[in-house]
Order: structure tokens, then C-alpha cells, then sequence
């Protein structure tokens, strides 16, 4: 089989693929051979040893032979060929073997037509000759078969001279011609066809198989990539379970943690609140304003954590309120006035006039945020003065507040520059010593600006100290309808329920001096038999009671009659978390506090609630 017409009817890309159609296409043409040395031996032997007309029959064996195989071989090479399939060479030695020795029998038969005993080397000279022209190409097997067919014709004629025929009927030598001419050009070109037919069909079936081995690894990468795609969709699914669940298990601590922590310090900071309004020796009021500052840097160490926690989770809201913008950026720098004042430092705030006196912003973050950067230059100045700027300016039809406090103080190098914003991150291990601190503040001012759409920074001063400056968008607004309005307060029937005997003490004590009238239940139970007893306009419930919490009280409540089902209710509860006070609100509360109530948040409380108690 030619090599060159596999690679041109194929040209296959897998060169393994190639190799294995050429080593079937040698097996399928060693398996042929073998039947054609058999039958074309028989047929030429019946013609070599009887009548003429028997050429005929051997003619027409050459032609059907033809239309299987590619050309003719002879015993002997087939055999050896047989021996070794895949390799030519040995095909090729066994042909050229044979083609040596046989040369010298032809030109013996061409000079010595007598001579018999060389009439079997004649027959096997033919053989060779035909078998050489196996794997020649088609125009090589005309040449080298007409060559044997003229060869064997000069034998013909030897025989008949010798048996008496001389040629004698002429229907017989153009029998014997025509036969032989046809076998001369069909038998190789049919062989040709033959063998392309049967390359085109090993081609296809190879192919298929490639084919299909492509389609069978294709889907067996597909399962594979399948198998790690579920797997990894199930790692994503447990990973999210188990940080939902971790997220649960930090919500709930913080929650029971902020009760906890809140509830204690709401007695302390309500009881000093209480005794600063008795007649108090000068010692006495100090014992009292330290205790408060104890206590209330207690609750910032808590907010500070708790808002760390919810910045990150995103979970942390931020409000839009109108609200006086020269009053709330003021409000920090006097709530820390007295501090400075004792380290007999400058506290100075100087304001743009080109402010607007009203803004819509969240002015307990935006306080938050001015209390910390305050607060830190204040406990990191020794001496000199600290200042509060805030100015407007425009950006891309964006109205801007930058607000920047400035202090003489310690500042820091560029080496601690990049650490200033990072949590639980002081500048070194000195200033921890020296003036404490959770390292929380200025991440937590950054968490808050970005939540708000702005921006934070830091500078130092060539001159000793550092600016700390914030960017928030400015959205100026016109003042409330009431914001002027000074409402009296009226008297209203309150219900307080309340577990906590310190608490309860605090809020009653606060609420009689805002002039209303009280009623105190330990526990949610008692809170529902006072209120089926008698009408209250206002209760306050803490969430967390014995025998009947505030949720499950404010339930029952809203399912009963009238007028008990109106009651406004107001939740007190110590938790900070906006999920939980959707939940309470989801019961039927009218506002949630989050523990500690000061006295003036107390009376901002019933302001709001008489207006919706009495709308009249």
C-alpha cells in the first residue's frame, strides 16, 4: 500500500492516528495477497498446462483480482511479507530477491524458447515482476505489468512452437492479446481505485473512532468539570452556612453582650444624673462627674465595638435628618470642652459663614465621627490648642463639607501614617501605654465617612501637631415647620415596665420630674394586668422581662379591645442591632431607645409620644 496516497486521502493532524492506518492498511493487504497468490496461481497454472482458450479464464482472473487488491503478488514475498506486516522492508527485500534471480530466467526464456526446464522460473519470473509492482504508483504498474505480459507472451509463443501451434488460430491470439492488453491497464487502475476505496473507508472508520474518543474524553472532562463544579458550589454553600452562622453566633453575642454591659450602665449614669440634681458639696459633685466620665468611656469602649461589627457586616444605617449644622458640629466640641479646659488647652471652633444653617446629614454619626478625632487630639496635645474648621465648597455640581481638626500635639510619622485607619492600630506601643485606647476610633470614623459617601485623611504639620479632616456630601435644607415651636409638656399616664430595680428607680424618678404620672411593673405579666385595669397613654416596656417579654407583651396588647389595643408602646431595649428593632417594631411598637435614657432624651420621648397620644 503507498504510503503517499494514505497521507493524501487522509492527512490526519494525530500522527498516531496516521500510523495506525498505515500498519491495517499492510495487514489488509498481506491478508489479500495471500488469497490472490492462491488463486492467480491456480489460474495461470491451468493455462501454462492446457488448452489456449483456458487464457481466457487467467485473463479474467487478473481483471476480478484486480478490483480487490492493489496489485499482484506471489507466494513466497506474501509469505515473507506475512512475517512482518507493519514494516515494508521486508516486503520490498523479499520482491527485490526475487527480481534478481529472476532477470537472468527471463533473458534465459527470451534466448532458449526450447529449454523446458526453465518454463517453471519463466511463471515465477512473472510473479516477481507483478509483485514489484505492488507499491509503485500507477503508471510504474502498467510499465512493469505490460513488460511482464510482453515477457510472458515470447513465453506463450516458445510453448506453442514447441507443442506445434505456432500462433496457428488467429482468434486465439487476439483472444490471448485483448486479454492480455485488458489486464495490462485495468488491473492496476482498477487495484488503484480499489485500494483509494479501501483507504477512504479505513479513513472513515479511523476517523469515527477518533471521533468518538474525542467525544468520550470531551464528556468525560465535561463529568469532571461537572463533579468540581458541584463540589465547589457545595464548599461556597457550606462556607455561606457557616458564615451566616458564625455572623448569627457574633450578632447574638454582641446582643447579649450590649444588654449586659447597657443595662448596668444605664443605672450608673441615671442614678449620678439623679444625685447632680441634690444640694452636693464640691467634693461630692466631683466624685459624681467622674463616675459619669467612668462610666460613659465604658459605653463608647462598647459602641465602638459593636459599630466596628455592624460597619463591617454592612449593616450599620445611616439617616438623613434635617438638623441646625452649626449647632450639631458644635454640640462634640462642648461635650469635650471641660476636658481641654483641665489640660488647659485652647478649644476653638471656627465655622464657615458661608455654611447653611440647616442640612439634611445623620447627625449622631457625624458627631460620633467629630467626638473621636476630637477626642484624640485633645488626649494627644500636651500643650497649644485644638481647633475644629468646617467649611463648604463645590465639586462637580456637588455640594461638599469638609470638616478638619487641627492640634498641636504629638503627630505622627510617615512610617505610622500608614497605620492610622487600620482597627486595633495605634501609633505605637508607647502611645498605648501612655494614653490607652482600643485602637478602633479612626477605623470606625472611616467605616462611617465611607458609609456616608465621603472621604478621610490625615496630615502632619511642619510645625508640630496634625490636621485630621473628613469630606462628606452637603445637602442643605430649609428648617423644620416646628423647629422654632417650644411645645409645654403635657401630663401623661405612663406605665413602666421595668425588671431591672435600678432602672426602674432611675426612669420613675425621671419621669415624675418631668411631671407625668407612673406606674411600675416588675415583668411583663404585670405590665398586662395594669393595662386591662386601667387606660395609660404611654407605656414604656424593657423587651427583655421574666415571664413575659416585651415582644410577646406588645402582642397581646394589640390583639385585645379597645382602648387597650391603642396604647402607644415604646420599646427600651439595650441592644443597638437595626435587626432587632425591626423585629420589635414587626410586633407592634410605636419607637424603640436603646438603653441608657438620659433625662433629656427622656423628655425629647414624651414630646414626641404626647404629639401622638393627643393629636388633638
Amino acid at each position: 500500500m503507498p504510503k503517499g496516497s494514505s497521507q493524501r486521502l487522509l492527512a490526519p493532524s494525530d500522527m498516531a492516528m496516521h500510523q495506525r492506518l498505515l500498519e491495517e492498511g499492510w495487514e489488509a493487504e498481506a491478508r489479500t495477497d495471500r488469497w490472490l497468490a492462491g488463486l492467480g496461481g491456480a489460474a495461470l497454472l491451468l493455462a501454462w498446462t492446457s488448452d489456449l482458450a483456458l487464457l481466457g479464464v487467467t485473463g479474467l482472473a487478473f481483471v476480478l483480482l484486480g478490483l480487490r487488491v492493489t496489485g499482484f503478488a506471489m507466494l513466497i514475498p506474501v509469505l515473507l511479507g506475512a512475517l512482518a506486516p507493519r514494516p515494508p522492508k521486508w516486503l520490498w527485500l523479499a520482491r527485490l530477491s526475487f527480481l534478481a534471480t529472476s532477470v537472468p530466467v527471463c533473458l534465459i526464456i527470451v534466448l532458449h524458447p526450447t529449454t523446458l526446464a526453465v518454463d517453471g522460473w519463466g511463471m515465477v519470473a512473472m510473479w516477481t515482476l507483478l509483485a514489484f509492482g505492488v507499491s509503485a504508483p500507477l503508471l510504474s504498474k502498467v510499465l512493469v505489468l505490460g513488460a511482464t505480459y510482453a515477457v510472458f507472451l515470447v513465453h506463450l509463443g516458445h510453448m506453442m512452437a514447441e507443442r506445434g501451434d505456432a500462433y496457428g488460430n488467429p482468434s486465439q491470439v487476439v483472444t490471448i492479446v485483448i486479454c492480455g492488453a485488458l489486464a495490462v491497464l485495468l488491473v492496476p487502475w482498477l487495484g488503484q481505485r480499489s485500494n483509494e476505496h479501501r483507504l477512504r473507508e479505513l479513513a472513515t472508520r479511523l476517523r469515527l473512532e477518533h471521533e468518538v474518543e474525542l467525544r468520550e474524553a470531551r464528556e468525560q472532562q465535561a463529568r469532571a468539570a461537572e463533579a468540581r463544579a458541584d463540589q465547589a458550589a457545595t464548599q461556597a454553600r457550606q462556607a455561606a452556612r457557616q458564615a451566616q452562622e458564625e455572623a448569627r453566633l457574633r450578632t447574638e453575642l454582641f446582643a447579649n453582650m450590649s444588654h449586659d454591659l447597657r443595662t448596668p450602665m444605664a443605672g450608673i449614669l441615671g442614678i449620678v444624673e439623679l444625685m447632680q440634681d441634690t444640694p452636693l458639696t464640691e467634693e461630692q459633685a466631683g466624685f459624681l462627674a467622674t463616675i459619669r466620665a467612668s462610666n460613659q468611656t465604658l459605653l463608647s469602649l462598647l459602641d465602638d465595638v459593636i459599630d466596628f461589627t455592624r460597619i463591617e457586616e454592612g449593616k450599620l444605617p445611616i439617616a438623613a435628618v434635617t438638623v441646625p449644622l452649626g449647632e450639631t458640629l458644635r454640640r462634640p466640641a462642648d461635650l469635650l470642652r471641660v476636658t481641654a479646659e483641665r489640660k488647659e488647652l485652647g478649644l476653638n471652633v471656627e465655622l464657615d459663614p458661608e455654611l447653611p444653617r440647616y442640612a439634611e446629614l445623620d447627625p449622631a454619626r457625624v458627631q460620633q465621627i467629630l467626638l473621636n478625632l476630637l477626642g484624640n487630639a485633645v488626649k494627644f496635645t500636651q500643650h497649644g490648642s485644638v481647633t475644629l474648621r468646617a467649611s463648604a465648597r463645590s465639586h462637580e455640581d456637588q455640594e461638599i463639607l469638609r470638616v478638619e481638626v487641627q492640634d498641636t500635639g504629638i503627630g505622627f510619622t510617615e512610617a505610622q501614617e500608614q497605620r492610622l485607619f487600620r482597627r486595633f492600630t495605634q501609633a505605637d506601643d508607647r502611645t498605648v501605654h501612655r494614653f490607652g485606647g482600643s485602637g478602633l476610633g479612626l477605623s470606625i470614623c472611616q467605616g462611617l465617612v465611607s458609609l456616608m459617601g465621603g472621604r478621610i485623611g490625615a496630615q502632619r504639620r511642619a510645625e508640630g501637631g496634625s490636621v485630621f479632616w473628613f469630606e462628606i456630601p452637603l445637602r442643605p435644607s430649609q428648617a423644620p415647620p416646628d423647629q422654632e415651636q417650644e411645645r409645654p409638656l403635657p401630663r401623661l399616664s405612663v406605665l413602666l415596665a421595668e425588671d431591672n430595680a435600678v432602672n426602674q428607680l432611675v426612669l420613675s424618678t425621671m419621669l415624675q420630674k418631668l411631671g407625668q404620672s407612673v406606674a411600675v411593673a416588675n415583668d411583663g405579666q404585670q405590665a398586662l394586668r395594669l393595662l386591662q385595669q386601667q387606660r395609660f397613654d404611654l407605656a414604656i416596656i424593657d423587651m427583655q422581662m421574666p415571664v413575659m417579654d416585651g415582644a410577646e407583651l406588645t402582642t397581646r396588647v394589640r390583639q385585645a379591645a379597645e382602648p387597650m389595643a391603642s396604647t402607644r408602646i415604646v420599646a427600651l431595649t439595650a441592644t443597638a442591632e437595626p435587626e432587632r428593632h425591626a423585629e420589635f417594631r414587626a410586633c407592634g411598637v410605636d419607637a424603640v431607645y436603646t438603653k441608657p435614657i438620659d433625662l433629656v432624651r427622656l423628655r425629647r420621648l414624651l414630646e414626641t409620644e404626647a404629639v401622638d397620644a393627643h393629636p388633638g
